[in-house]
């Protein structure tokens, strides 16, 4: 199937303080698909999103984002599904060329439809360090652990991620 996907929204930032900043965007999302017979979901995606971001630097080492919204995205086993969510990240720079970030959230969603359809609840943490190994080139390691649960049988899951990357930046 192939899918359009369209969005319209103001996006407004302020600063409370030069530590404290709030960022809101609000909008109307599109989702269009051309054909849902493989998986029984002919749902066409028209609903608001809207994203508040708190972002508060601490001080000169720990700054932490806290975010919610609700958005449709598109799905996986389903056309789309609609989300409503609260994420929150800190990072801490208090080792040299070593960066440490932490995150945990909270996810609350709805499939479109289809064979697959189910009401969800994701939850989770993650755990990242990167070291810089050149002014050019910088090492990761990330650890993950999200737990679903669905109002489907069978379809509830633990889930433990560990990543590995290396960037390269010119």
């Amino acid at each position: 199937t192939h899918s359009c996907s369209t969005s319209v929204a103001p996006c407004v930032e302020t600063p409370f303080t030069h530590y404290l900043k709030l960022r809101a965007s609000a909008g109307f999302q599109f989702i269009n698909f051309d054909t849902g017979r493989r998986i029984g979901d002919t749902s066409y995606g028209s609903d608001f999103y809207a994203n508040l971001l708190l972002s508060h630097r601490i001080n000169a080492a720990i700054s932490q984002t806290l975010a919610a919204g609700h958005e449709s995205q598109l799905g996986v086993n389903s056309n789309f599904v609609v989300l409503n969510y609260v994420r929150h990240t800190a990072t801490w720079n208090i080792i040299n060329h070593v960066l440490l970030a932490t995150e945990a959230f909270y996810e609350d969603g709805d499939d479109s439809g289809g064979v697959f359809s189910e009401h969800i609840q994701r939850y989770g943490g993650a755990a990242t360090v990167g070291y810089q190994l050149t002014p050019h080139v910088t090492l990761g390691l990330r650890y993950q652990y999200t737990q679903k649960q669905s109002d489907q049988p069978l379809r509830d899951y633990k889930q433990n991620r560990i990543s590995f990357d290396g960037t390269y930046s010119f």
